[in-house]
C-alpha cells in the first residue's frame, strides 16, 4: 500500500441536515457550520471525530446540484468516499485495474481551504472523491 494515499471521509447526501446532525452529535462528532459551495452547487458540513471516520454532509442548494438525482427516491444516501493524495502520481495507483471516468475535474473546494477536489466514477465501486493534500497539486 502506498503511504501517499489516505482515507479522508465519506460523503452523505441529505435533503436536510437536522437528523444527521443529531445522530453524529450523539456520537460526539464535532460538526462545522454549514458552508455553501457555489462551484459544487451544494451546502456542506464536515463532521469529525477522534475515533470515527469523518463524514461530509452534503445538501443540494438548487436543481442543478450533482446530488439532486440521488435524493429523488431517498432522504439520504452515501454519495462518495474521499481519499487524500499527497502525490498526484498516486491517481494511477488508486485506479489500477479499474476504469475510472472523471465526472468532475479538479476545482477548489471551499470546505477544504480551497484545496483541489475531483470526482471519478468506478463501475461497481461508485463515486470516489480525490482531495489534494496540503503539500501537492492535482
Amino acid at each position: 500500500m502506498e503511504n501517499n494515499i489516505r482515507f479522508h471521509h465519506f460523503g452523505l447526501a441529505v435533503k436536510s441536515f437536522d437528523s444527521a446532525l443529531k445522530f453524529y452529535g450523539n456520537l460526539n462528532y464535532n460538526c462545522s457550520n454549514p458552508i455553501v459551495d457555489e462551484l459544487q452547487k451544494v451546502e456542506l458540513i464536515i463532521c469529525t471525530s477522534d475515533i470515527f471516520p469523518s463524514v461530509e454532509l452534503i445538501k443540494p442548494i438548487n436543481e442543478e446540484s450533482p446530488i439532486i438525482n440521488y435524493l429523488k427516491k431517498t432522504n439520504e444516501i452515501i454519495y462518495h468516499t474521499c481519499y487524500e493524495i499527497f502525490d498526484d502520481h498516486q491517481l494511477k495507483f488508486i485506479f489500477k485495474q479499474n476504469r475510472a471516468i472523471c465526472i468532475s475535474k479538479p476545482k477548489p473546494a471551499i470546505l477544504f481551504d480551497n484545496r483541489l477536489v475531483s470526482f471519478y466514477y468506478i463501475h461497481n465501486v461508485g463515486i470516489i472523491e480525490i482531495l489534494e493534500s496540503d503539500y501537492g497539486k492535482l
